[in-house]
């Protein structure tokens, strides 16, 4: 329970500093190096928080209708399946078609993914995979 309670705290602290972090930038106009030191934060930590605020095309000042949990929804948008969610793929049938003509890794992942979706890995996690399937 603890623990919960901890991390309750440490998101609603996290997304106070990057409330604070877009005021001081955008009312006060404060320099990046400046809002870390204000902050007492490192200065990528600054620059990663404006950057993300930037994606979201949202305008400054916030609309009120946004609270600070939607916001923290834009900026930290939920992460993609994690490694053990992902979806292996069938390496023998991968080995088979390497052989023929035409066909390459690249190829191969393309349909891996169109097939898998999200679930799938990265390329070069693909590759690697099926590297070390066939030298292991």
């Amino acid at each position: 329970m603890e623990i919960s309670m901890s991390k309750k705290r440490k998101a609603r602290s996290s997304m106070e500093t990057c409330f604070k972090i877009l005021q001081l930038k955008f009312d006060q106009k404060l320099t990046n190096r400046c809002i870390a030191l204000t902050l007492k934060i490192s200065a990528s930590t600054v620059f990663e928080v404006l950057s993300r605020f930037k994606a979201t095309s949202l305008p400054w000042p916030l609309p009120e209708a946004i609270s600070h949990a939607a916001l923290e929804k834009r900026i930290f948008p939920a992460k993609s399946a994690s490694a053990s969610e992902l979806v292996m793929p069938d390496l023998l049938h991968f080995d088979t078609e390497m052989r023929k003509p035409g066909v390459t890794q690249q190829l191969l992942w393309m349909e891996y993914k169109a097939q898998t979706g999200e679930l799938a890995m990265g390329y070069s996690h693909f590759c690697r995979c099926y590297r070390e399937w066939k030298t292991g």
